[in-house]
């Protein structure tokens, strides 16, 4: 390999990006431009971006989960007449659902609460596009 061909691979590295995306409409632009898109994180390698992405996915279903157990514990404790817990149960109610996210483009999501990312080489020309 030539010396500046090497230099260029050194260079190259990665982006986490997500899509626009607007909770309030629960709306996720994934068919914008990928200059549209905001980057998350920069990586040396696609590997350390996908393990990120992981990563990511197991913080964002451990505090579901985590969320689903402090809930049922309200409930238990509510129903043993906990006033603190009772006002939770109302409120909850009170709560609309919330809701699943759509998408405008083909980004197959592995879960609807969850926004995703990808990961994009740093050259990639797309980047560019206005």
């Amino acid at each position: 390999m030539k010396l500046h061909r090497a230099a260029a691979v050194a260079l190259m590295g990665w982006y986490l990006m997500v899509p626009p995306y607007d909770l309030s409409k629960a709306l996720v632009d994934d068919a914008a431009p990928l200059s549209k898109w905001t980057i998350e994180d920069s990586f040396g390698s696609v590997d350390e971006c996908r393990e990120r992405i992981i990563a990511d996915y197991s913080r964002a279903k451990a505090a579901e989960r985590g969320f689903e157990e402090y809930d049922r514990k309200q409930r238990e404790l509510a129903k043993k007449g906990d006033r603190t817990a009772q006002q939770w149960v109302r409120d909850d109610a009170n709560t609309p659902p919330p809701k699943n996210l759509s998408y405008t483009g083909t980004l197959a999501p592995r879960d609807p609460d969850v926004v995703p990312g990808i990961c994009i080489s740093t050259d990639d020309p797309r980047l560019k596009e206005k």
